[in-house]
């Protein structure tokens, strides 16, 4: 991956040794370009051993004296435990909610020069858990569910120029004789106009209120009327409540998980 020049990387070094017990012996190898600049630092919680060498360079980092911190979290682990055991009668009454507790433990990182650390999490899948942090930090909810998106519509374009059966389709749900099979003869939104339309939006970059409507019409009707469009499947209803307006045109599948008790 490119990095820009205004960005410096920092290297750590985490090293074990087995008369430590287990415990990794942590160092910023270059601190000195810690104080004073915006420290951005990439969290990936996805495992337990882990975590706890992370928070310790994270607290460590406004100790060297980081005007600014940023952690970006990638995803907000402990989402499976999020509410007291026993309530509305389910779970035990010693279940913990981890959500809460990892919350917790985050809203302890201290200060930076310039105020509280702000986590970036991307795509947290219970909105009410930024309520779960404290004041010394600042939750930033983000989304790269768009990234996604963009991703599919350039499948579909793909499979649009290999296949050329746009016209036909189309032409079994009017009724009608399938038309000469050419890039003048697509229908809407196929049409060699349209196609000129997006590239056009696309080249843009900062797109107006009515640029951006108009874009989305045409990537909305291509979505609906390819057959080999991919369909869009949630694990659950609330995945789909929290995600489903994000994906409009798009044929969407909702599974339903069924507990079954030991018998």
């Amino acid at each position: 991956a490119k990095v820009s020049s205004c960005v410096q990387l920092c290297h750590i070094s985490w090293t074990s040794d087995p008369r430590d017990e287990g415990f990794r012996s942590l160092n910023i190898e270059d601190s000195w370009r810690v104080p004073g600049s915006i420290c951005v630092f990439l969290a990936s919680f996805d495992s337990t051993t882990c975590l706890y060498e992370q928070f310790a360079v994270i607290s460590k980092l406004p100790r060297l004296g980081a005007k600014v911190l940023k952690v970006i979290m990638p995803f907000f682990p402990s989402l499976t435990l999020r509410a007291e055991g026993g309530e509305r009668g389910r779970g035990l009454m010693g279940e913990i909610p981890l959500s809460r507790t990892l919350a917790r433990l985050l809203s302890t990182i201290p200060n930076a020069k310039a105020g509280p650390t702000e986590l970036v999490i991307f795509d947290i899948h219970h909105l009410q858990e930024r309520f779960y942090f404290d004041d010394n930090t600042v939750p930033r909810l983000e989304t790269s569910m768009q990234l996604i998106v963009n991703r599919l519509d350039l499948l579909i374009e793909q499979q649009m120029h290999v296949s050329s059966g746009h016209g036909d389709v189309a032409a079994g749900l009017a009724g009608t004789e399938a038309p000469a099979r050419s890039e003048d003869a697509r229908p809407f939104p196929w049409d060699q106009e349209s196609q000129e339309e997006v590239l056009r939006l696309r080249g843009l970059g900062q797109l107006t209120a009515e640029e951006s409507k108009s874009l989305r019409k045409i990537l909305v009707a291509r979505r609906k009327t390819d057959p080999n469009a991919p369909m869009i499947a949630f694990s659950d209803e609330k995945t789909a409540k929290r995600f489903g307006k994000q994906f409009p045109g798009f044929a969407q599948v909702i599974c339903t998980r069924m507990l079954k008790k030991e018998r």
